[in-house]
């Protein structure tokens, strides 16, 4: 299957390049670094192309930081977002525009009784203990949190306005910690000083007050609000009835060397503890870790699919045959599950929008965007092509500099697809 294109297909109008200007990394975009985010534009074109309107639902089951949510609110359009981790679920959530109106009815009182509740925990177990290490107070002050809450929604569903308080402490600990990224940006550069000593209760305000201007500043010109719902959930079981999402717009994890979780391991050792984290990164999508026995092998998946697998198989590196075969069955397997889910929520006749790079193992070329093709119309999709191609200089597929040994000259391309029910 060739998709070779370059901006467009007949009858659509363009659709901008998912590349994020120097812009989109400031203000609301600055709380979470993430570095596999797309462009607001690339997200406006496609709704524009689309003709989505305000009663029509956008799902974005990859959400990431929230791009997608973000301009959907500002065009007052009806969106639905899930990720299976919490830590970018909050962050995401805590983007609705709906914050507004709810810090400045409760915010300051809220505040006030989270810092009360931090310092008495604090005072209680210093007078009972020698030493009261950072990492659990920060746990206490993410529990201080939580307790102002009580959610009566479905327990997928994230708590936009806590989503806020907690989003400031991520960001809090992270600034103060000085916490880095190296060239893949799932590693930190040094090892976390959980013997700082700081005043978390200032710093929090401080960024609490930074954070709710930057809200109010990114969505100061915006129409009335609209549906925004973020869900803390595994894109192959969404809890979406069938046939009721309109557009999809989204980017999956992509078949890198990249591990999401580890990228946010400090925010979820505060949410979930040590444990919490471990079990967390074995489940989500483009994890290094693998199965001890390899998950069963799919032909739905595709001839492009079977070809990489057979010569991953095949190749006389390290390793190649085991923990990277098993790495590359266990991505395939989620990513066609997840299309699965995303061809039952969809409505006949409508479409999603992907932003997917190609990658390489040693030599091997993996065609993602072309086997994510195959894998839609195997499900039953009627058409899939691409609306766009950009060739990229730097991507996560360049991370392990040693696979250069194996091909110098490797073309990467960043390209968008489009898959039809």
């Amino acid at each position: 299957m060739s998709l070779n294109c370059k901006f467009w297909v007949s009858g659509l109008k363009m659709i901008a390049g998912a590349k994020r200007g120097r812009n989109e990394r400031k203000g609301l975009h600055s709380w979470h670094p993430y570095y596999a985010g797309y462009s607001e534009a690339f997200v406006a074109s496609v709704l524009q192309a689309e003709g989505v309107k305000s009663s029509g639902i956008v799902l974005d089951p990859w959400m990431g930081s929230g791009t997608t949510g973000i301009v959907c609110q500002k065009q007052t359009i009806k969106c639905i977002g899930a990720d299976i981790n919490p830590v970018m679920s909050y962050f995401a959530a805590a983007k609705s525009r709906g914050n507004i109106s709810s810090l400045d009815d409760t915010g300051e009182r809220i505040l006030e009784r989270i810092l009360l509740c931090f310092r008495k925990k604090t005072k209680n177990i210093a007078e009972s203990s020698k030493g009261y290490p950072l990492i659990e107070q920060l746990q206490q002050f993410y529990k201080c949190i939580c307790d102002q809450f009580i959610d009566n929604r479905h327990i997928d569903i994230v708590n936009p306005l806590k989503a806020f308080y907690c989003s400031v402490l991520f960001y809090t600990v992270r600034n103060v910690l000085d916490v880095k990224s190296t060239s893949n940006p799932t590693w930190i550069s040094k090892k976390v000083d959980f013997n700082n000593n700081f005043d978390i209760c200032f710093e929090y305000g401080k960024n609490f007050k930074m954070m709710r201007e930057q809200l109010n500043e990114y969505y100061g010109d915006a129409k009335s609000e609209s549906y925004y719902s973020i869900l803390n959930a595994d894109s192959k079981k969404l809890n979406i009835k069938s046939n009721t999402i309109d557009l999809v717009i989204t980017s999956p994890p992509y078949l890198t060397r990249i591990d999401y979780a580890v990228s946010t391991r400090l925010e979820l050792e505060i949410i979930l503890g040590g444990e919490g984290y471990k079990s967390l990164r074995k489940e989500v999508m483009g994890t290094t870790t693998v199965p001890k026995v390899a998950d069963d092998i799919n032909e739905k998946w595709g001839s492009l699919c079977m070809d990489v697998l057979s010569a991953v198989t095949s190749h006389t590196s390290r390793a190649s045959g085991s923990y990277y075969l098993k790495n590359k069955i266990r991505y395939f397997s989620d990513a066609y599950d997840s299309l699965k889910e995303i061809f039952r929520v969809l409505k006949i006749g409508c479409s999603g929008y992907f932003v997917i790079q190609n990658s390489y193992y040693k030599e091997i070329e993996i065609p993602l965007y072309d086997i994510y093709c195959e894998m839609a119309l195997s499900i039953g999709f009627t058409e899939a092509k691409c609306v766009r191609e950009d060739q990229v200089k730097a991507i996560f597929g360049q991370i392990n500099t040693k696979s250069k040994n194996y091909i110098k000259d490797k073309f990467y391309f960043e390209k968008i697809i489009r898959i039809t029910k």
